[in-house]
């Protein structure tokens, strides 16, 4: 018993060839009806219902089976071809595709008494089962389970309700990722922009359960990370999840009020100088470039806390942080810290007027002997002092984790009470941080030296 509306058989372009066939196998009659056609991309949005976010356009031809088998019901199925030819995707990649490239697209169909269940496979990067139960009356809520595997993988058939996404992805970029996401909420309607800020309702048949991914090869603000993974579940208040990356591992937990701020605590997070990366830095004068059309103003409010900050392979401590999206861009404020005796505060902060980026740093620091300071950041002794504090506005072009010590503006005040100066040879020149001076020159003209200026050459 055989049903398909008028008005859908017009959108899918139905064409004349229209194949039947029977015959036998394993003793089981089987009956094939096969047919080809086309299908307008927009009307595919919309019965999937991602026309507000998902760019897809073009035409595509396609082939339709139905394979009936009365004596053997688990052969019955719908079985539905794709190359996507013609069908553009604008998605990150690898996603996304031209409309001249060809990716496969299968939907497989099985109806049974109590369910149906969709296979669907795209370009073996895509692969999910969905399982929906049938209604006993009109008005029951729909239940269905799900599973989604990226990488390949054959997934399994799911055994609980909602939808649960695994596998690994290779060389995927997540600023693209970013960036898609935050046009995404952008294109969405006004009404849709107020229900983000909304408790979302927990349904647990519609909405996604879990997610546990293994990366490798991603790109993350520029850089290359070599690999991570990420597993997060959802209950009843927040998504709460925990990470590991070769930059940074930890815990998160994020509210489905869009308003509550998210709770980020890192065991330690990296950061590398550009003379020290972490793994495969883009190329230089790449990186603000790629990055350069961040919207952050969707970005979420993080309570943030680290354990160990590691800055050039040196241990600086617990630092906290509270972070927020600006107008124009983001700020991490009431930023505290503790470099050995030196207690530091302050926020840093980049915005994005629409022509350039820049990034803005206040920062405080006070507390005993500066040269204990140095000491921990690997630099010679060059002063000791009794008591410091340290004032600093500074700013450069591009984002905070572009920092750049030849691209810096600003102003630093620096007072040592009853300091002394060492003179340590020729690593005593722990100003050139700054780019400012050179100590030894310094301290040279002070003993009246000019002995380097008298020379020859």
């Amino acid at each position: 018993d055989l049903h398909y509306p008028l008005r859908r058989q017009r959108q899918m372009c139905i064409r004349d060839r229209v194949v039947i066939k029977t015959e036998k196998i394993k003793n089981v009659d089987k009956s094939s009806i096969s047919l080809d056609g086309s299908i307008d991309a927009k009307h595919l949005k919309r019965w999937l219902d991602v026309d507000k976010w998902m760019k897809v356009a073009g035409k595509t031809k396609y082939n339709l089976r139905l394979d009936l088998c009365p004596q053997l019901p688990s052969c019955n199925q719908l079985v539905i071809n794709s190359n996507l030819v013609g069908v553009t995707l604008d998605l990150p990649k690898p996603w996304g595709k031209s409309a001249k490239q060809s990716r496969k697209l299968q939907l497989i169909n099985n109806t049974k008494s109590e369910s149906q269940q969709w296979r669907y496979n795209y370009a073996d990067i895509v692969r999910g089962i969905t399982v929906i139960e049938n209604k006993e009356k009109p008005t029951d809520q729909q239940i269905s389970y799900t599973n989604i595997v990226l990488g390949g993988q054959r997934p399994s058939e799911p055994k609980s309700k909602g939808i649960y996404i695994g596998g690994t992805l290779n060389s995927v970029n997540l600023d693209e990722l970013s960036r898609f996401y935050s046009q995404s909420v952008a294109a969405t309607t006004e009404s849709s922009k107020k229900d983000i800020n909304k408790k979302l309702p927990l349904n647990q048949s519609n909405s996604l359960q879990r997610l546990d991914l293994r990366l490798s090869n991603a790109t993350l603000l520029g850089d290359s990370i070599a690999s991570a993974w990420f597993d997060f579940s959802r209950n009843a208040k927040s998504w709460v999840g925990q990470f590991n990356t070769s930059i940074a591992s930890g815990k998160v937990n994020i509210p489905h009020h869009f308003a509550e701020p998210v709770t980020l605590r890192l065991n330690k997070l990296i950061f590398e100088s550009k003379d020290n990366p972490v793994g495969k830095s883009s190329k230089k004068g790449s990186q603000d470039s790629s990055l350069s059309s961040i919207d952050a103003t969707s970005w979420p409010k993080i309570i943030l806390s680290i354990d160990q900050l590691i800055l050039n392979k040196l241990n600086i401590g617990r630092w906290s942080a509270f972070l927020a999206p600006t107008k124009q861009g983001y700020k991490a404020s009431n930023i505290s810290g503790a470099i050995v005796n030196t207690k530091v505060s302050g926020e840093v902060a980049f915005a994005n007027s629409g022509k350039a980026v820049n990034s803005f740093l206040d920062l405080k620091a006070a507390g005993g002997d500066f040269g204990a300071v140095l000491k921990r950041f690997g630099q010679a002794k060059v002063l000791e002092s009794k008591s410091t504090q340290v004032n600093a506005a500074l700013s450069w072009p591009g984002y905070p984790w572009s920092f750049d010590q030849a691209r810096l503006t600003g102003r630093v005040d620096f007072k040592l009470t009853k300091g002394r100066v060492i003179e340590a040879g020729t690593s005593a020149n722990f100003l050139r941080i700054f780019g400012i001076l050179n100590l030894n020159s310094v301290i040279k003209r002070l003993k009246l030296d000019f002995s380097d200026l008298l020379k020859s050459g």
